[in-house]
């Protein structure tokens, strides 16, 4: 009963009172009171400013590692270059001890796959 009466005024308060201030009666014998509000995004420099902190370290941080990632990428396409100039090096030179034989080995098959048939028929 209580909750039904309490329901009633509230429907009464908002159906005739409102833009009633503080102190003004709404026809039904009770004061209505009206709570201030403000305009949102009124004045620009007023709202506490975002903390971009963590976000700008994260973003560092995703900087720093991609920056490692090719530095690391270079270094070992420099490693594999050095490794293979080192082995044809050593292929001239045992080309040159052996007299060049001309089966051999060629400079093509280093960058294939090891297929031993085709390793057999150039050996013989």
């Amino acid at each position: 009963a209580e909750e039904a009466e309490r329901r009633k005024r509230s429907e009464e308060q908002g159906a005739g009172g409102s833009g009633a201030k503080e102190g003004q009666e709404n026809g039904s014998g009770g004061t209505v009171i009206q709570v201030q509000s403000y305009a949102r995004g009124a004045v620009p420099g007023s709202l506490r400013k975002a903390e971009d902190k963590r976000k700008e370290e994260r973003r560092q941080r995703k900087e720093r590692k991609l920056l490692e990632k090719q530095k690391k990428q270079e270094e070992l396409r420099r490693l594999k270059n050095l490794k293979r100039h080192e082995i044809l090096r050593k292929l001239e030179e045992i080309e040159g001890i052996a007299g060049g034989t001309p089966g051999g080995l060629d400079i093509g098959d280093l960058d294939e796959d090891f297929d031993p048939d085709k390793f057999d028929k150039a050996m013989k």
